[in-house]
């Protein structure tokens, strides 16, 4: 068989779909029902694995010093995001994993605990979504920040992520994929964030506001 025809089983599940609820993908074996009103957990990459290309632009866009990038970085990561999917979802909570008290005895290591896009301990996911009680969760593998100062604006900034779905309860990978969003003028600090939950929403299954 040509290499061609061969096609991966996640781009089997996952198509996508435009209509009522906006641009997201589908999965097979999940229907709307299954996927609102639930609680949606982000599990942000170690610091390794989350680069900026400009410190002081990023710092300087949000009216500090360049020192404290990495910082305001980490700390939008935590809020900005989370926030932004949520505003963008039609039904689901959003949060991070660090700021649930299950995180502090099951660490998620984007690297150390995945075989590629597959946790390799199940029995860990399961037991963590039933600990803190939630049914989705989307691993970050890794998060890039581009920042530059702008003549005429607050700052441009871009960014890329890839990331993996997870079904806790049912023990699935759902999808996973990657998200560029180019570098451009930001009008708050919230824009690139914005941007960003706009990009990844299209490549998740959850209902979606128009």
């Amino acid at each position: 068989m040509h290499s061609s025809r061969l096609v991966p089983l996640a781009l089997l599940a996952a198509l996508v779909v435009v209509g009522c609820g906006g641009s997201r993908i589908t999965v097979d074996g999940y229907n709307d029902a299954m996927l609102s009103n639930r609680q949606v957990v982000i599990a942000l990459p170690s610091p390794e694995l989350i680069t900026l290309d400009n410190s002081d632009a990023y710092a300087g866009a949000r009216g500090s010093a360049g020192v404290v990038g990495r910082e305001l970085l980490e700390g939008d990561l935590a809020h900005a995001l989370p926030a932004a999917l949520g505003r963008r979802f039609d039904s689901n909570a959003v949060t991070i994993y660090s700021l649930l008290p299950v995180s502090g005895s099951f660490p998620i290591h984007p690297v150390n605990d995945f075989d590629g896009n597959e946790p390799k301990f199940w029995d860990k996911m399961k037991t963590l979504g039933r600990e803190g009680r939630f049914d989705y969760l989307i691993v970050m593998k890794r998060i890039d920040v581009t920042a530059a100062p702008s003549s005429s604006g607050r700052g441009r900034e871009g960014a890329s992520a890839e990331f993996v779905l997870f079904d806790l309860n049912r023990g699935r990978t759902m999808t996973s994929g990657s998200v560029s969003v180019s570098q451009g003028e930001i009008e708050t600090p919230e824009t690139l964030y914005t941007r960003l939950a706009d990009a990844m929403a299209r490549k998740l299954p959850f209902h979606v506001h128009d």
